[in-house]
């Protein structure tokens, strides 16, 4: 006996799946389009050929489906790019700098590819900018479901290179410092496109966008972590015979002891 749940769709069901499919599709263009505030429910039902009730059917609200339509971009995006685990799994810790520096090569061609590939299709590109600029609920999702496993990936590496804790400040911010140059890339294009086209535009031109961000990246990683050695060398430095037995005078009391004399 053949269970339910791995027989064949029935009729009904690839009608069903079809439709939360064309309704799936005309979110994602009217949302584009529009922006989520000025989409109506009733307007993708129209676009879609669907019953108005079959929205909440399949996806139970408004801010439900601008969500599922959300997360299938970012499906679509991270199965086109996925985050090369296997450069990170190399990049273990005691391995080398040139390994360590080829996993960061990779992380970051992989991540600007796909930064590059969302900015050409309209839908994404557009809806991600709306959503750095005037967030809605669905934001705190997608952080959460996609920018934050992401994001402890890269941290992981980054906090292997610079010799600090992956939830620690400092990576923290080289993260954000080098997700921001892979963003600028995306979200000023219009920009870089009137100053300088043939510095960004065409495939060689985006490979060698992403080798310099990846070059001047380990150079920054590299400066932190000389800079995280020679704390913990201070840190730990054996204190001298008599070095910090006296408390050093301030400058009050020095001027006091000048005046006394």
């Amino acid at each position: 006996m053949i269970m339910k749940s791995l027989a064949s769709p029935t009729t009904d069901e690839r009608a069903g799946a079809a439709t939360a499919q064309a309704i799936l599709e005309a979110a994602t263009d009217l949302f584009a389009r529009d922006g989520y505030t000025a989409t109506s429910v009733r307007a993708i039902a129209q676009a879609a050929n669907a019953n108005l009730a079959l929205v909440s059917y399949y996806f139970g609200s408004k801010e439900g489906l601008y969500l599922a339509v959300l997360r299938e971009l970012a499906r679509q995006e991270l199965a086109g790019h996925p985050f090369p685990k296997a450069a990170l799994l190399a990049a273990q810790a005691g391995s080398d700098d040139a390994t360590q520096k080829a996993a960061l090569r990779e992380v970051i061609h992989t991540v600007f590819a796909r930064m590059v590939a969302a900015r050409d299709r309209v839908p994404l590109g557009v809806m991600l900018t709306r959503e750095l600029a005037a967030p809605t609920p669905a934001l705190d999702r997608m952080i959460e479901e996609v920018a934050r496993p992401q994001l402890a990936m890269l941290r992981t590496l980054i906090g292997r290179i610079i010799d600090a804790a992956p939830d620690s400040d400092e990576a923290w911010r080289a993260a954000f410092s080098l997700a921001g140059q892979v963003m600028y890339y995306t979200f000023a294009r219009p920009l870089m496109d009137r100053l300088a086209p043939d510095a960004t535009q065409g495939r060689e031109a985006i490979a060698a966008c992403a080798e310099q961000i990846a070059e001047f990246s380990w150079g920054g990683l590299m400066a932190l972590r000389r800079i995280s050695q020679a704390s913990a060398s201070r840190t730990h430095r054996p204190r001298r015979q008599g070095e910090g037995s006296k408390s050093p005078k301030s400058p009050v009391a020095l001027r006091k002891k000048e005046n006394l004399r």
